[in-house]
């Protein structure tokens, strides 16, 4: 299965959904590209340019092995509550 930006941006979406994160917002999580790959990320405070952190602790990796990895994040997530 080829994962696409999309794929992506769709889990992004419904993992801050779960969290009930808002844009720009403390707690929003967002991709990051760089070195041709992805990262997901987590803005540690408030504004467009606010600090971010590393969720998975991966790095930038292959956009297929990030999807399956959130997916296991949001799994996670849902057997937490």
């Amino acid at each position: 299965m080829r994962i696409t930006e999309m794929d992506l941006k769709a889990k992004l979406a419904s993992l801050n959904n779960i969290i009930k994160s808002e844009k720009n917002k403390t707690g929003e999580l967002i991709l990051s590209y760089a070195y041709g790959g992805v990262e997901l990320q987590i803005r540690t405070n408030d504004g467009p340019w606010g600090y971010i952190s590393n969720v998975l602790g991966t790095g930038h990796i292959p956009k297929k092995e990030l999807y399956y990895r959130m997916d296991a994040f949001k799994k996670g997530l849902l057997f937490k509550r």
